[in-house]
């Protein structure tokens, strides 16, 4: 059962909106999904688990822990995960409020295969290469659904 408190502190005029879960053992909503967004950056980088552990000193079962949710990350180790992974904090948070959950779910969904080729993507400096290659693709796609 979740309960709702409200923290005029943090918002000035409008109430701040906490909901908490009642299961103890049950990771909340919002760490599930900073897990996923700490996953999915880490390897779209192509990096390990140990490597990423290590540059912020602790082990790799406890940032496992984070990816899945179970283990709350802190504000302070967050902010060492957003350096090491070169984004800003706020990236984890992204799609929380469905703004972005359309391509989170996509992006999501990329296999390891699809995971290399958006690494890759991104290792394109030349936008005129990157659309001719995003040409074939499409072409190549229309192609196997014409079939």
């Amino acid at each position: 059962m979740s309960s709702v408190k409200s923290d005029t502190a943090l918002s000035g005029d409008a109430p701040f909106i906490l909901e908490t879960q009642g299961e103890a053992d049950t990771p909340h909503p919002v760490d599930i999904h900073v897990g996923k967004k700490l996953r999915l950056r880490r390897r779209l980088l192509g990096m390990t688990q140990s490597v990423v552990a290590g540059r912020i000193g602790i082990s790799f079962q406890q940032l496992q822990k984070y990816e899945s949710g179970a283990n709350r990350v802190g504000a302070s180790r967050l902010y060492q995960l957003a350096h090491v992974l070169g984004v800003a904090p706020g990236a984890f948070f992204e799609g929380l409020d469905g703004e972005t959950a359309e391509h989170s779910e996509l992006v999501g969904s990329l296999d390891a295969e699809g995971l290399r080729l958006a690494a890759g993507w991104r290792a394109i400096p030349d936008d005129r290469l990157r659309k001719a290659i995003a040409g074939v693709i499409a072409a190549t796609r229309a192609a196997s659904i014409a079939q």
